[in-house]
């Protein structure tokens, strides 16, 4: 019973229940179309080479982006930050339903570069205050449970995503699925307008993720992002060239995360 309260406690401690809601609602939207951005990409007639160009700029660019996210949000609170990304994302989608369009006006490579961009910086600009949040309103001896809940219900509400995304998209088309994208991620950052705006400056050093103790964090977390592009991009890629049929891969990887 003491568990059951401790758990109700932080599951509904009022900043920490806005972030599961709003990390939770966006994850899912977002993994309604994260593995057939390649696709796409190829089905609107860029070339193997380019898709891997872009997966390549994207994490050229999320070095600089992250850092620029940080000092953006030691500036300006982490509630603004947090604020910027949704209309960097919205954006994002944009260019990615006009992309053909925008490839004819500016070619290929610029159009590259600067999907890339919006890409990075609507991540970075999410990920880097999401992660500085969670720390700051996280009881320190809860702290693992209370990250253990987040990733629970993140990803229960992404399991069914890319199957979801998958049937949409061969139903009806990519722009329909922009659509429902864009009105998640608005939804999902709804509940943010009536979270408190704690506002605290905080000094961001580059200097202090090189200090021994920080080590230990930060190898492991920059090990796993070195594994991300293989399992966002270049397995949908393999899987789509194996099957060609969307459904099918997506449930490929709802069985997977089963499994």
């Amino acid at each position: 019973m003491h568990e059951t309260n401790n758990f109700i406690h932080h599951l509904f401690q009022k900043n920490i229940n806005d972030m599961y809601i709003m990390h939770s609602i966006r994850g899912f939207a977002i993994s309604l179309i994260a593995i057939f951005i390649p696709i796409y990409m190829l089905q609107q007639g860029f070339s193997l080479i380019n898709v891997c160009w872009y997966i390549a700029t994207i994490y050229f660019f999320l070095i600089p982006t992250s850092y620029l996210a940080m000092k953006i949000a030691s500036k300006i609170g982490i509630k603004k930050a947090f604020w910027i990304s949704l209309p960097l994302t919205l954006i994002f989608i944009l260019t990615l339903n006009y992309m053909t369009a925008i490839q004819t006006i500016i070619g290929t490579t610029l159009t590259i570069i600067i999907i890339s961009i919006v890409q990075a910086m609507q991540g970075s600009m999410y990920w880097m205050p999401y992660h500085t949040e969670f720390v700051k309103f996280s009881n320190q001896k809860k702290g693992a449970k209370q990250l253990g809940i987040a990733n629970i219900l993140s990803s229960l509400t992404k399991i069914a995503a890319p199957l979801i995304g998958a049937i949409t998209i061969a139903q009806f088309s990519y722009p329909i699925i922009f659509i429902t994208v864009a009105i998640l991620l608005i939804i999902a950052f709804t509940p943010m307008i009536f979270s408190k705006d704690d506002h605290e400056p905080f000094n961001f050093k580059l200097q202090k993720f090189t200090t021994k103790r920080l080590k230990n964090y930060v190898i492991p977390y920059f090990a796993e992002g070195l594994y991300h592009p293989a399992v966002a991009f270049f397995w949908p890629i393999l899987l789509y060239f194996l099957f060609t049929s969307l459904p099918k891969m997506g449930g490929l990887y709802v069985a997977s995360d089963f499994a």
